[in-house]
C-alpha cells in the first residue's frame, strides 16, 4: 500500500471473495479505502483490465482516475475506471450519444408540439425517471394511465410525448446517457457476444452506491452474472437523490441480497472536529432504517457549534456577510468559506449584501435567485407594465410560462402598491403552476415568490424596486471558485467540505421542507449540510422568513448534544448567539425541553392548514404549529381584495373566504394576508 490507512481501511481494502460493503460516513477516507482496494487487486495479479471502477460524476470519475494513476503509478488508458454512462459506451462500441443537452430539449420541443406548458427541462426529467426506473415508453404510458385525480393528465402526456422522443431518437440513431445503461443491460441480458466479450470483469467497485437507482442496479446484476467479487463503497446517511430516482433501500438491503456479504465500518472521521461530528450523528440518528456507523473524530481542537437565532431573516443574512468577514479577517481564505441553503431561492438577500461588501461569491446547486423562472417572470411583467420602467431600468427576460396573463394583470394593476402588484402577480403565477412539475422545482418556485414579495416590502414606487432587484441581480459573481465564498444548495455542497460552513435557514419549513413527505431524507440533507464543515459551523434561522412565522427545525432538538452552550468566544471573536428569554432546549421543544414555548399555548395555536402532519421517524407525529384563522378572520387577498374566512380545508390548505367583491371563493391560504384586528 503507498499511503497508510488505519486497521478498518486496511480490512475492508483487503476483502477477499464475494461481495462486499464499505460503511464510509463523511470524513473517513472513501476515496482513499478505493483506491487502496484496487491497489490490492493489483498485488494479487489482477489485470487492472478486469477491474471495473464506477462512480456517478465526472468529477468524480476524474479524481479516481488521478488517485489510482499515481498511487498504483499505472497509466489507466485501456482500463475501465469512469461513470456508468462511460462504461456503457464502451460496453456499447461507442454509439451515437447526445452529448449536448440543447440537443435533446429541440428533439423534445419538437416532438410535443407545444402540448406541454411547463419548463421542458420538467419533461426531461420526467423521461429520465422514467430510464432509470427500466420502464419503456408503452410501460410508461400504462403506468401512467393507472395514475388517478388531477395529475393524470399530465401523467398521460408526459409518457406519449416520451414514446414519440424515442421514436425520434430511433430516427436519427440516437442514444441519450438515459438510454446507454438501458441498452446495455438489455444486450447482456439477451447475450449480445460482442457486449459480453466486452464485459470480462473479475472485480466490480462501486463507489457512491447509496445513489445507485433501479438501472444502475440492473446494469451490475448483469456484470456479476459471472462472478460474484462486488465491493462497494458509500453511506446511507447521504442518500438524497430519492427524487431523482435512487433508492437508499440498495445499500440498507445490501447484506440480505447479496448472501454471505462482508460489511466493514469506517469509523474514522479525518475532516471535521468532535463538536461537529457529534453534532451532525445527532441529526441523522434518530432515522430508524440506518446503518449505525458510530464516528469518532480523530481531531482533538475545535470551536463550538454555534447556532444562531434571529427576528428577521435579513438580520440572518447580515450576521452571516459580517461573520463572513471576520472569518477573512483572521485568514480564512474565501475559497474555505460556504453557505448551504436547502433551496437556491433563499440567497436573494445573501448575493445583495456580499456585492455590496464587495466579498466575491459563487453560487452552485442551481442558478441565480434572480435567474429562477418564476422571479423572472414577475419582474419581465412589471417591466413592461408602464412606458416610464421600460425607459429607466433595463428589461428582464420573461419565461414564456403564463406570460401574457402576466402582462395583463401587471397593466391592470399599475395603481397598486408595489408589494401588494408583486403578491398579486406571485398570486396569479400560482395558479398556474403545471400539476407535474417537480416537487424539487415546486419548492425553488414557491420559495421564490415568497422572497420575492418580501423583497417587495417599503419599496416606494416601481422604478425603485425594480432597480433595487437589477442590482442585486447584477452582484459580482466571481468566476475562481477558490477565490469566492460558495453560495450553495444542499443537494449542490454533496461530497464537498469547507473549512467553515454557515447554514442557513434551519428551520421547519425547509429541513424538513413542507412539500417533502420522506422525513428521513430530509434528515439526511440535514447530516449532510451541517457535515461538510472541518472547522467552523453556524446553523442559523429566522423567527420571520418571507413576512410569515417561522419556526427553528425540529432537527434542531438532536444537533443540540454537539453544541456548546457557555458562550464561548473562539479565536476570529465569534460569538453563540443565545436568546435572552429562554434556553435553545426550551425554544426547540421536545422531549428534552419540559414544556411547549409559552407563546404557544394549547389554547392559542393550531396546526397551519398550510402544513400537514408529517409522519415522524420512530411512528411519533410532530404537529406544526400556527397561528388559527378563526372563522371571523378577516383577510384580504391581492385579486378578490377583503373577505372573511368562513371555513377552513386542511387538506388541501385552502381556505373559503366570503369576499366584498365577489362572493364566496375558496383560496390557497398563502395567497391571503390576515387584516389586522384594529382592538387588538
Amino acid at each position: 500500500m503507498t499511503r497508510a490507512l488505519n486497521p478498518e481501511q486496511e480490512r475492508a481494502a483487503r476483502h477477499g471473495r464475494g461481495p462486499a460493503l464499505v460503511l464510509a460516513g463523511p470524513g473517513t477516507g472513501k476515496t482513499t479505502t478505493l483506491v487502496a482496494r484496487f491497489r490490492y487487486l493489483l498485488d494479487q495479479g489482477v489485470d487492472p483490465t478486469g477491474i471495473l471502477v464506477t462512480t456517478f460524476t465526472r468529477k468524480a470519475s476524474r479524481e479516481l482516475k488521478k488517485r489510482i494513476a499515481d498511487e498504483c503509478r499505472l497509466d489507466l488508458r485501456g482500463c475501465p475506471v469512469g461513470t456508468f454512462h462511460s462504461v456503457c459506451i464502451k460496453l456499447l462500441g461507442n454509439p451515437d450519444v447526445i452529448h449536448q443537452e440543447s440537443q435533446r430539449f429541440n428533439i423534445v420541443r419538437k416532438v410535443s408540439g407545444g402540448r406541454w406548458k411547463a419548463d421542458l427541462k420538467d419533461l426531461l426529467d420526467i423521461i429520465d425517471r422514467y430510464k432509470d426506473s427500466m420502464l419503456t415508453p408503452r410501460d410508461a404510458l400504462a403506468s401512467a394511465k393507472k395514475v388517478k385525480g388531477p395529475q393524470s393528465a399530465d401523467h398521460v402526456l408526459a409518457a406519449e410525448i416520451y414514446r414519440s422522443y424515442q421514436h425520434e431518437l430511433i430516427d436519427r440513431g440516437l442514444l441519450d446517457y438515459g438510454d446507454l445503461i438501458v441498452r446495455a443491460v438489455d444486450a447482456l441480458r439477451g447475450g449480445d457476444p460482442q457486449v459480453t466479450g466486452r464485459a470480462q470483469f473479475r472485480h466490480l467497485l462501486v463507489d457512491e452506491y447509496q445513489d445507485i437507482n433501479p438501472a444502475q442496479d440492473a446494469l451490475i446484476s448483469q456484470l456479476l452474472s459471472r462472478h460474484r467479487d462486488l465491493w462497494v463503497v458509500g453511506d446511507d446517511d447521504q442518500a438524497i437523490y430519492g427524487w431523482r430516482g435512487s433508492n437508499v433501500g440498495f445499500i440498507t438491503g445490501f447484506a440480505e441480497r447479496y448472501e454471505g456479504a462482508a460489511t466493514y465500518r469506517l469509523k474514522r472521521n479525518y475532516r471535521s472536529t468532535p463538536r461537529i461530528v457529534a453534532a451532525s450523528a445527532g441529526v441523522v440518528a434518530p432515522n430508524k432504517k440506518r446503518l449505525d456507523k458510530n464516528l469518532k473524530a480523530v481531531r482533538s481542537d475545535g470551536a463550538p457549534v454555534c447556532l444562531h437565532g434571529f427576528a428577521l431573516a435579513s438580520e440572518e443574512a447580515s450576521w452571516i456577510v459580517q461573520s463572513i468577514q471576520k472569518l477573512l479577517d483572521h485568514g480564512t481564505r474565501l475559497g474555505e468559506i460556504a453557505v448551504l441553503m436547502r433551496v437556491n431561492a433563499l440567497s436573494a438577500e445573501l448575493e445583495s449584501r456580499l456585492g455590496r461588501a464587495k466579498i466575491p461569491f459563487v453560487i452552485q446547486g442551481g442558478g441565480s435567485f434572480w435567474e429562477l423562472p418564476p422571479v423572472r417572470a414577475v419582474l419581465a411583467a412589471l417591466w413592461g407594465a408602464e412606458d416610464a420602467l421600460r425607459q429607466s431600468v433595463p428589461p428582464w427576460r420573461a419565461p414564456d410560462f403564463q406570460r401574457s396573463a402576466l402582462n395583463s394583470l401587471a397593466t391592470a394593476g399599475r395603481a397598486d402598491g408595489v408589494q401588494r402588484l408583486v403578491r398579486s402577480l406571485a398570486a396569479k403565477l400560482r395558479e398556474g403552476f403545471p400539476r407535474s412539475l417537480g416537487w424539487e422545482t415546486r419548492i425553488q418556485w414557491e420559495t421564490a415568490l415568497d422572497q420575492l414579495i418580501e423583497e417587495a416590502v417599503d419599496q416606494r414606487d416601481m422604478v425603485t424596486f425594480l432597480t433595487n432587484c437589477r442590482a442585486g441581480a447584477a452582484a459580482a459573481r466571481a468566476h475562481d471558485t477558490r477565490e469566492a465564498v460558495t453560495l450553495s444548495t444542499i443537494h449542490g455542497a454533496k461530497g464537498l467540505e469547507w473549512d467553515a460552513v454557515f447554514v442557513c435557514a434551519f428551520e421547519e419549513d425547509f429541513l424538513p421542507h413542507r412539500l417533502n413527505e420522506d422525513e428521513a431524507e430530509e434528515r439526511r440533507l440535514a447530516y449532510v449540510a451541517v457535515s461538510r464543515a472541518r472547522d467552523y459551523l453556524a446553523v442559523s434561522w429566522s423567527e420571520t422568513r418571507a413576512g410569515r412565522e417561522s419556526w427553528p427545525s425540529p432537527f434542531l432538538r438532536d444537533l443540540l448534544d454537539g453544541v456548546s452552550e457557555d458562550g464561548d468566544v473562539d479565536s476570529r471573536g465569534l460569538r453563540p448567539r443565545w436568546r435572552p428569554d429562554k434556553t435553545l432546549r426550551q425554544k426547540v421543544g421536545g422531549e428534552r425541553s419540559g414544556g411547549r414555548d409559552k407563546r404557544r399555548s394549547p389554547t392559542t395555536t393550531v396546526r397551519h392548514p398550510a402544513k400537514r402532519p408529517r409522519q415522524k421517524v420512530g411512528g411519533e407525529r410532530r404537529r406544526r404549529r400556527g397561528k388559527r384563522r378563526s372563522p371571523t378572520t378577516k383577510v384580504r387577498h391581492p385579486v378578490f381584495g377583503l373577505g372573511r374566512v368562513v371555513n377552513i380545508n386542511s387538506q388541501d390548505s385552502s381556505y373559503r373566504v366570503e369576499f366584498e367583491s365577489c362572493g364566496t371563493k375558496d383560496v390557497p391560504s398563502r395567497d391571503v394576508e390576515i387584516v389586522p384586528n384594529k382592538g387588538t
